[in-house]
């Protein structure tokens, strides 16, 4: 044990540190005393039970301190706690990443015992490593312990153990133990969200990865350099009430600005590179915890009562924080991913002989922390749970320097398999001072011994083979008792699949609406909520090319919120049907476009609304009215649409003749009730009311259904419900028309919110496919994608539409259907005019592409977004089949920080940020890099990242030559990477932003 002897202001390096030789008889019973103390505390488990302050930052690195040997800057306030409490030197978080280390440290087990073993995502993404949605709420917590053992509980700062993405029905963070609670993005209930400013004369952007479409609690935006500031007041708030209650409390403070995106205040920006915004970040954060640790201090009750605890979730991001002298970081098990600092103050409560001073004997884990706080605490341990950890409560508060009696194990993220070419290990296990590293198959043994090479430089394993085999013995072992899947190694994904294969979603978007005309698909959707575009292309799978046919007026009763239009071809012209209101959805109405010719251009004309009232008669009392189709049955046309029964907000399907296409030409009769079956019900249950909406028509063999959309749009239970019309019934007869009591079409466990679709026909005619759209989020709200596929009839003639699928399961193509013209050879766009976008695929949200000033804009934020989402934005040259070849375009980060680049060999596109097979090369401004990596269709696995010259606002040049396995990206004609990589051998070329507004010009392929 050493003893730091600096003023704790001064303190910089561990080279102050010096052995402490003898105690003082003074000392030894003063220590004897606080042991007698604690104990009878424990014993008694009354209000002199000690309160615990856990803070936990988020990814910095062991040597990132300054009272840990940090020279960036120095950490005031942190480091008076090191010279005033204990620093340990050999303590282990149980993962190298975030959620599964926190799940330790909450559960004091090994988190892969929970199926956490990689952070948590989106749904699919974590399915895809075998890992659980969330924490399961059965799993023991030191929260709830010692909520039973009389205190109070407080969680303010990262969560991360459920609730993000599009996760949003994770249990709250109260369902774990804790009695208050504020959060961030990830994690659910009231919560900071922050608004990221570069200070470069740029609005402050948001960053909340989508969890601010999440609800289920309340959202501040906060300038995400004050966000520790606002989760220390909220737990100074917290520990007040406690104090005037006589309760001890437990509070975890766990901020996460260490975590990039790296925002510190102006002040504290250095010269804007990673590594200096990241200790700034450092630096604000100490400098916001002061408050706390000043009136811990000042309060001689607290002071005497209270252990404050300082550490570490995982490893530092690679050129942002460091491991101090430790080989590694951040995903990896090396000892700069899972060794951190760990810094125990509490003056009343650490023996005296031991303040100020380093432990450098004792090993200890996150998962030592239940059994160790609870002892304390004299919390009881729930029986029949088998904890990972040991009490080492003695050596937390300096009374021993034990050593632990079970070695330490580990398991690496399965979505971490290595970088540049290196394969990280699978698993690791400390015995003592030996550790062992190996693969997951036992294979490729790293060996160290700690004591004598803490940097993991000499492999020991063909020297010592009797402990690499013992070692393993025990690795194996306990690797069988975790309920997990082997690691995902590289292009795991990447099976094969069969030529002219889809994926979904194929586009983004709302309320499809497709026709086949003279071999043409053609798309009509809302554009922005202010007009209607047409998309034409030879693929009912592939987007195509975009028409805007009209725009609203700038004001007046059809000038907004333009919903699921339609087109038909009736009487030798094209009309679209459409509701647009004035801005207020109370005076939605149908409208209607008709050409002026045969051409599906147009021009159109405006006519409308529709009368979808009571009284056609006299046109009084005209009605709210919705989702307008088409009926034609028995030589007779019919108007079919959701409407109001009156000026209350409940939707019914109404029917009425129609005189011509501009005209209905009867009055308007209800075809069914709307909440016969709770299914059809809002929130689907008896308070709930019915709701119908987007009627669409499907005949077969004389037969006619009205396919309905019910519950509510906004929701995960939108589903399709059916209705058929009796033989030779009379559609104005609603006692001729049949419901069926089941739905025809609601959510997967995966593919949600279905509903609102369309029907069309393969390019032969001999296949019938369902086009529909799913919600991108289980939480309330209208962001969605499009999805396509094949559906088929009972032997009695229903319509069997089957269950949705899942996103990125590969679909064969509809049967006729032809690829796009292929592109070989030398290959050049200029963007010099709008029709140049023509030649591409784009996938993403509509309004997050344009043409302007000559160049292609990825990315670009629209000015009146409309549920809109970041999604990886990429465009594809249609009909583009490369394997050999080099590919250059000029690129330009306009805003943002993140991604920019080429994407080659691609194949399977579809929405979403890695939903492609492919590689992409790009430029990083905010980091100072350029990226290679590689897509499967699900997840990015990162192939080299290099140092590079690149700063958003700046033209660069990128290009990418493949040749072979072989890749290399060049960067304004200066080689920067030279990798391999077999896992794309051909496909299609375009370009791609992540979280990031780019221009592209001049893209040329040979």
């Amino acid at each position: 044990m050493t003893t730091l002897l600096q003023p704790w202001a001064n303190l910089a390096a561990p080279a102050l540190l010096k052995r402490r030789r003898v105690r003082k008889p003074l000392a030894r019973l003063g220590a004897w005393l606080a042991f007698l103390v604690l104990g009878t505390m424990a014993a008694t488990g009354g209000p002199s039970q000690p309160n615990f302050i856990f803070i936990l930052i988020d990814d910095m690195g062991y040597g990132d301190l300054s009272c840990y040997g940090g020279e960036g800057v120095q950490t005031t306030h942190i480091d008076r706690l090191a010279h005033e409490g204990i620093r340990f030197t050999q303590f282990y978080v149980a993962s190298p990443i975030c959620s599964p280390s926190r799940t330790a440290f909450t559960t004091g087990q090994y988190p892969a015992r929970w199926r956490i073993t990689s952070y948590l995502a989106a749904r699919r993404e974590n399915e895809r490593r075998g890992m659980a949605q969330w924490l399961d709420p059965k799993a023991p917590t030191l929260a709830r312990m010692l909520r039973e053992a009389g205190y109070t509980t407080g969680h303010f700062g990262k969560w991360h153990m459920g609730g993000q993405r599009d996760v949003g029905e994770a249990p709250l963070i109260a369902e774990y133990g804790f009695d208050e609670s504020l959060t961030q993005f990830e994690g659910l209930g009231d919560r900071i969200l922050p608004l990221c400013d570069a200070f470069d004369g740029s609005p402050p952007t948001r960053h909340a990865l989508g969890s601010d479409n999440l609800g289920r609690g309340n959202i501040t935006w906060m300038d995400r350099s004050k966000t520790t500031g606002a989760f220390v007041e909220r737990a100074l708030k917290f520990i007040q009430r406690a104090e005037q209650t006589g309760r001890p409390f437990y509070v975890n403070l766990w901020p996460d600005d260490v975590h990039s995106p790296f925002f510190p205040p102006k002040d504290l920006r250095g010269d804007g590179s990673k590594r200096q915004l990241y200790l700034g970040v450092v630096k604000a954060m100490d400098e916001q915890f002061a408050p706390l640790f000043d009136y811990v201090r000042a309060s001689p009750t607290l002071r005497s009562n209270t252990l404050i605890i300082v550490s570490s979730d995982n490893g530092p991001e690679p050129g942002a924080g460091v491991a101090g002298p430790f080989r590694g970081h951040k995903g990896t098990l090396y000892e700069g991913g899972i060794r951190e600092p760990l810094i125990v103050w509490g003056p009343g409560l650490v023996d005296a002989a031991a303040a100020g001073s380093t432990n450098d004997r004792t090993v200890l884990s996150a998962v030592d922390f239940v059994p160790s706080l609870a002892r304390l605490a004299g919390a009881k341990l729930p029986e029949n749970v088998a904890f990972d950890g040991q009490d080492l409560s003695r050596a937390l508060t300096g009374k021993t320097q034990e050593q632990r009696s079970k070695p330490l194990l580990w398991n690496r993220p399965p979505d971490r398999a290595g970088q540049n070419g290196e394969r990280w290990p699978d698993l690791a296990i400390r015995e003592a001072d030996w550790k062992l590293l190996q693969m997951e198959d036992g294979s490729q043994a790293q060996l160290y011994n700690l004591a004598e090479d803490p940097g993991e430089t000499r492999n020991l394993a063909e020297a010592q083979p009797a402990v690499v085999q013992r070692l393993r013995g025990q690795l194996m072992d306990w690797r069988k008792t975790l309920p997990i899947s082997p690691p995902i190694p590289p292009g795991a994904a990447n099976r094969a699949v069969p030529p002219r294969s889809f994926v979904n979603p194929i586009a983004e978007g709302a309320d499809p609406w497709i026709v086949r005309h003279q071999g043409t698909y053609i798309s009509c959707q809302s554009e922005g909520n202010r007009a209607i575009a047409l998309y034409f292309s030879e693929q009912l799978t592939m987007p195509g090319r975009k028409r805007i046919i009209w725009r609203a007026p700038r004001e007046g009763m059809c000038s907004a919120e333009i919903w699921a239009p339609e087109l038909h071809f009736l009487d030798g012209r094209w009309h679209v049907y459409f509701a647009g209101s004035d801005g207020q959805n109370r005076n939605h109405r149908m409208w209607v476009l008709q050409s002026e010719g045969a051409d599906p251009l147009g021009p159109y004309t405006l006519h409308g609304p529709l009368y979808t009232g009571d009284h056609p008669e006299t046109g009084t009392d005209n009605r709210w009215a919705i989702d307008g189709t088409i009926l034609e049955t028995a030589g007779r046309r019919y108007f079919v649409w959701s409407g109001w029964e009156d000026e209350r907000d409940e939707q019914w399907l109404y029917l009425a003749p129609m005189k011509d296409p501009l005209t209905l030409g009867g009055r308007r009769v209800r075809l069914c009730d709307n909440d016969d079956y709770l299914w059809e019900r809002v929130d689907e249950n008896e308070r709930g009311r019915g709701l119908h909406e987007a009627p669409q028509v499907l005949q077969r063999d004389g037969r006619t259904f009205i396919v309905y959309s019910c519950s509510g749009s906004w929701q995960p239970s939108y589903k399709l419900g059916l209705l058929e019309l009796r033989a030779n019934g009379d559609p104005l007869n609603p006692a001729d028309w049949k419901k069926h009591p089941v739905p025809v079409f609601q959510s997967s466990p995966n593919t949600f919110g279905v509903g609102h679709n369309c029907f069309v026909k393969s390019p032969d005619g001999r296949e019938d496919w369902l086009v529909y759209h799913a919600k991108l989020d289980r939480a309330n709200g209208w962001r969605r994608t499009l999805f396509a596929q094949p559906f088929h009839w009972t032997p009695d003639g229903l319509p069997l539409l089957g269950a949705p699928l899942s996103a990125g399961v590969p679909l064969p193509w509809p049967a006729g259907q032809v690829p796009p013209r292929p592109v070989r050879g030398r290959w050049l766009c200029a963007f010099n005019q709008e029709t140049d976008l023509d030649s591409f695929h784009y996938y993403g949200h509509h309004q997050f592409m344009a043409w302007a000033d000559g160049k292609l804009h990825l990315g670009v934020k629209p000015r009146q977004p409309l549920n809109a989402y970041r999604a990886g934005e990429k465009a594809l040259v249609a009909g583009g089949n490369w394997r050999d070849f080099s590919a250059s375009a000029r690129v330009c980060v306009v805003e943002g920080t993140r991604d920019a680049g080429l994407l080659f060999r691609c194949t399977l596109p579809a929405v979403g940020y890695d939903a492609q097979r492919g590689y992409f090369a790009g430029i990083i401004p905010g980091a100072g890099k350029v990226v290679l990596g590689s897509m499967n269709g699900e997840s990015w696995r990162e192939i080299a990242l290099v140092e590079a010259n690149v700063k958003a606002g700046v033209e660069h040049w990128l290009s990418v030559t493949a040749r072979g396995e072989e890749i290399t990206v060049r960067l304004d004609g200066r080689e920067v990477l030279r990798r391999t990589d077999e896992e794309h051998r051909a496909g299609s070329i375009g370009l791609r932003v992540v979280d990031t507004h780019a221009t592209f010009d001049d893209l040329e392929i040979q």
